[in-house]
């Protein structure tokens, strides 16, 4: 699309926690003008403005019943669901965790999105920040293993509230240990759970492990 004119890097809402430089485009097809961020424009989903988008969309992205069509589906009920007995109303809706203006009613730029980002068949879409919303620059097409690895959610079974660390049943200290390719490293025995957590999350960090941190 052709820049019109340069916004410089703002906030998109008022809510936001990070800046983007954003610009005023002009839509190839109509002439009209769209307000998006460089970003977008630049890794192709923003590629038209919304009205001539949606157009396309119900016409010819032929997308119904593909298993990309049904991840478009589940990603938008997992954020709007008002089923409060539901686990995604709990970890979706009420964190207010959103799908981005340019995907929640255009499945053709979200198609868009995914085939130029590496979008395959056995392949699960991710946020890597779980705080924030579904969105082209917090999404990612991942394995199952890194997304489950990523997950902000605890396992049930887990009885100190921190991420890999549990009690040794032989000394009653807090043990901390990490699942890396399949296999379980031991990071130490600990009188505090807390210490313990930082041992964990400080081995993440040390080596840049995608796993999800105690802080995140």
């Amino acid at each position: 699309m052709k820049l019109i004119k340069d916004l410089g890097v703002i906030y998109p809402t008022e809510t936001s926690k990070h800046k983007r430089r954003y610009g005023i485009f002009e839509c190839p097809l109509c002439k009209g003008e769209v307000r998006t961020s460089f970003y977008n424009v630049q890794n192709g989903s923003s590629t038209k403005c919304k009205p001539c988008a949606t157009k396309i969309s119900k016409t010819t992205h032929g997308g119904k019943g593909t298993r990309l069509y049904n991840i478009w589906k589940d990603m938008k009920k997992r954020c709007y669901s008002n089923n409060k007995k539901s686990i995604n109303y709990k970890n979706y809706k009420l964190r207010g965790i959103k799908v981005c203006e340019e995907w929640k009613d255009n499945f053709e730029m979200f198609k868009s999105w995914s085939l130029d980002n590496g979008y395959k068949e056995n392949l699960s879409i991710d946020r890597i920040k779980n705080d924030e919303n579904y969105e082209p620059s917090n999404c990612r097409w991942t394995t199952k293993n890194i997304q489950s690895r990523n997950t902000r959610r605890l396992m049930i079974t887990n009885k100190t509230g921190y991420r890999g660390v549990s009690v040794c049943s032989k000394n009653g200290k807090y043990k901390a240990q990490i699942t890396v390719n399949k296999k379980v490293k031991h990071l130490g025995f600990f009188k505090l759970k807390e210490d313990a957590a930082n041992a964990y999350d400080n081995f993440i960090l040390e080596n840049n492990l995608e796993h999800t941190t105690n802080k995140d």
